[in-house]
C-alpha cells in the first residue's frame, strides 16, 4: 500500500488453499493502520509453490 506522501508498507499472508474476501479486508486494514493516511496505490502479489517437491518453487511462463 502506497500512501499520499509516497511512503509504503506491505503485509503478507501465507495460505494453502483459497483466501476469503475477509482476509483481503483484514490485510488492507492492517496496512492502512500502519500509515493512517490517504491511499495512493494498492498492489497485490501472488507466489505459487510446487508442493510436489518440498521447498522447490516453479517459475511459470508468462507467454505460454
Amino acid at each position: 500500500m502506497k500512501f499520499s506522501d509516497f511512503t509504503s508498507t506491505t503485509v503478507e499472508r501465507q495460505v494453502v488453499k483459497g483466501l476469503p474476501i475477509e482476509s483481503f479486508e483484514e490485510l488492507c486494514l492492517q496496512a492502512w493502520e500502519r500509515g493512517g493516511r490517504s491511499v495512493r496505490l494498492l498492489g497485490m502479489g501472488v507466489r505459487f509453490v510446487d508442493t510436489r517437491d518440498e521447498g522447490r518453487a516453479v517459475q511459470l511462463d508468462l507467454f505460454n
